[in-house]
């Protein structure tokens, strides 16, 4: 059996009385990660989704910055925010690690400039970030998120973290975002270097750009779950919840997602 977990990028966008009810037909208990910009709007959602939606059985903070400090966390985030992470200190939580958010809509070719953009460049808050995350490792559980890029690359932009002791890797294996070649790729490779790897199955719906391509049917989510089984995943991370609630008849898709943890 496999494990699980949602993203939610746009929780103010679900309605969460819906979700409850269709997760009690479900018989279904699910765990989900909220973006957050301080601690006290993380207290609100934790208490507003236990009220609303209590088979939400952990609901774990995502944090993020405002769109012109980068969104993501990387080793060109300014110091300053990155010490933003302290006030999550102690809680369960995923880290983005990705380059600060471009200022234009996705598209692929648009994508490959902006990381050739960064490519030779080297972050000047790498050692900081990784320290931070190090040190928050002592009383938190986190999952770092990384895209599937080569190590040094990333470890030149600030945005890989040696696995270890709570601090589990997700690795962004899209199929919507690359193509489902380079995905099972990517996937093979995680789950050679770390068997415990989650990955992340997606698009279900848009991210914070608006106009990342998406799944065109429920089939492609089958197949990438499928893929996914077959390539030896034991986690995945499905994006996103909030998307799911959104289509006209979720229910489909959640069983589709469900079916990784039943298998």
């Amino acid at each position: 059996m496999g494990s699980v977990i949602y993203w939610c990028e746009f929780p103010e966008t679900v309605n969460w009385g819906s979700l409850q009810e269709l997760l009690e037909r479900l018989d279904y208990k699910i765990i989900i990660y909220v973006p957050c910009k301080s601690m006290p709007q993380y207290v609100w959602w934790k208490q507003e989704l236990k009220k609303t939606c209590p088979n939400i059985k952990e609901a774990n903070v995502w944090p993020i910055l405002e769109k012109d400090e980068g969104y993501w966390f990387s080793g060109f985030t300014e110091i300053y925010n990155i010490d933003k992470l302290d006030e999550f200190n102690g809680e369960k939580m995923k880290i983005d690690l990705e380059m600060p958010i471009p200022n234009y809509n996705y598209s692929l070719l648009g994508m490959a400039r902006y990381a050739l953009k960064y490519l030779f460049r080297k972050a000047p808050n790498t050692n900081y970030l990784e320290n931070k995350i190090l040190n928050m490792n002592k009383e938190s559980d986190i999952i770092v998120n990384e895209f599937p890029f080569p190590k040094f690359i990333l470890k030149r932009w600030g945005c890989y973290i040696e696995p270890r002791k709570g601090i589990r890797k997700n690795i962004m294996c899209y199929p919507t975002l690359f193509t489902r070649c380079y995905a099972k790729h990517a996937m093979k490779k995680a789950v050679r270097e770390n068997k415990d790897v989650s990955v992340s199955i997606g698009l279900i719906g848009h991210g914070i750009l608006r106009t990342e391509p998406v799944y065109k049917s429920i089939r492609q989510l089958e197949e990438d779950i499928l893929m996914a089984k077959k390539l030896g995943v034991k986690n995945i991370a499905v994006y996103s919840i909030d998307s799911i609630m959104s289509k006209e008849d979720p229910e489909p898709w959640l069983r589709a997602a469900r079916e990784f943890s039943q298998a």
